[in-house]
């Protein structure tokens, strides 16, 4: 019981490296809004007069849990979490490398979705 309680406090396997659940959540927004940023771009030059707006969407993540890396030439994690929007939740495995101090970047993920009932 008492490991299983340590699992949630501590996300990371090795205290090396480990991002905390809002620098995590503050990828993955960061990785939504490049995302949605090159779809409204994309519109724009198809159609002048369409635009695409974003409503204001608050993820919520959790369920995190990181590794090290394979690759070892850079700072980086594997992790896996689950991020929830307003109408669906994602399961993501993703690559997060330290770019700043306590500042991640998704250099890779894989999603899974799910629409939230």
């Amino acid at each position: 019981m008492l490991l299983f309680a340590l699992a949630q406090i501590v996300p990371c396997e090795s205290s090396r490296l480990c991002p905390t659940k809002q620098q995590v959540l503050e990828a993955v927004i960061e990785r939504d809004n490049e995302a949605f940023g090159s779809a409204a771009a994309d519109l724009s030059s198809l159609d002048q007069d369409m635009e695409l707006v974003k409503t204001t969407n608050n993820p919520k993540i959790s369920d995190i849990a990181c590794v090290d890396a394979d690759d070892t030439s850079e700072l980086a994690v594997d992790c896996r979490y689950t991020v929830k929007y307003r109408t669906f939740a994602a399961y993501e495995i993703a690559t997060l490398k330290l770019i700043a101090p306590g500042r991640w970047r998704i250099a890779s993920y894989k999603r899974m979705t799910r629409r939230r009932q």
